[in-house]
């Protein structure tokens, strides 16, 4: 049984609830009653930008609802190749894909979109974002992202945790819950994720999982109070979240970090595949620009250039 099952308890479980909170007319995240703010809107838990789905965050005002959506947007950027090239339809359609210039000039290099089920790749003359290779019928994309903060796209992350916490254990994140309000603010801790994507397996709707270790303390370290895992699109994302202020007045941080990885890769029938899981640290709160490269095999496919009749 791998370790993030003997140590971990699961306390929420996003298929098994729809509605998280009380209807209370109490912000969770930022403490306004109905008299200071509103509740007008339906503040979905997991983000729609990363599929339809219907988790809802009953005690979610409007103004943190907006607040939010601005990290929910970078969220998206982060993993639109992913989105775009399954065609994972969020409120209202899939989203397109469109590589950044890296120069000054409005045209695109890449632009995909998935209609119906069939994966559409339009080139412009002269570059070479894909690579295609008819005889071994492979395929590489290069995506070029366009400009996200990281940071951003970790507190997106971590507003789903926040979200799925029991009422009994909001009270030990009120330090989380005033960093997430801010739009930087100092990260105390490494935003770590670990992001694995499955080749076989697809999620029709999102969901999440959130995990409690059962003990922060083994022998010679410590591990992750809690532990948030999203699935959506062909993607399995583990967020390690800020430690609650119980735990860090009890233990001692001169000890190393072990994270418990969640295999991922068994989802596909993949037993050996965890080195399919990849780390990432979303530090940093300017724009950045990250490339994705990925790889595919087709059996058939049909190319044709701008100028073909």
């Amino acid at each position: 049984m791998p370790n993030i099952f003997k140590n971990y308890d699961l306390i929420s479980d996003g298929m098994k609830l729809n509605s998280f909170g009380q209807k209370s007319k109490k912000c969770r995240f930022c403490k306004r009653e109905e008299k200071e703010t509103t509740f007008n809107s339906k503040s979905h838990l997991i983000p729609e930008l990363l599929g339809s789905n219907d988790y809802i965050n009953e005690d979610e005002c409007d103004i943190c609802n907006s607040h939010f959506s601005r990290f929910e947007a970078h969220l998206a950027i982060y993993f639109r190749p992913h989105l775009s090239l399954l065609g994972v339809k969020g409120k209202n359609k899939s989203p397109k894909f469109q590589s950044r210039s890296n120069d000054d000039k409005n045209d695109s290099r890449l632009l995909m979109e998935n209609i119906n089920g069939m994966v559409n790749l339009h080139l412009y003359e002269g570059e070479n974002d894909v690579i295609i290779d008819q005889e071994n019928q492979t395929l590489q994309i290069h995506f070029k992202n366009p400009g996200y903060r990281p940071l951003w796209v970790y507190k997106a992350l971590v507003k789903i945790g926040l979200g799925m916490l029991p009422d009994r254990l909001l009270f030990d994140h009120e330090q989380t819950f005033k960093w997430l309000l801010e739009d930087y603010g100092d990260c105390l801790f490494d935003p770590l994720i670990f992001t694995s994507s499955l080749v076989k397996k697809r999620f029709v709707c999102p969901f999440a999982e959130l995990y409690e270790a059962k003990s922060e303390r083994l022998d010679n370290s410590q591990i992750p109070q809690y532990i948030l895992m999203l699935y959506f699109a062909n993607q399995v994302i583990q967020v390690v979240l800020p430690f609650g202020q119980k735990f860090e007045r009890s233990n001692d941080f001169s000890k190393k970090i072990v994270v418990d990885l969640f295999p991922s890769p068994i989802l596909d029938g993949d037993l050996k595949g965890i080195k399919q899981i990849n780390p990432v640290i979303l530090s940093g709160a300017e724009l950045v620009c990250t490339d994705h490269i990925m790889e595919f095999t087709f059996q058939s496919a049909e190319f044709k250039r701008q100028d073909d009749k």
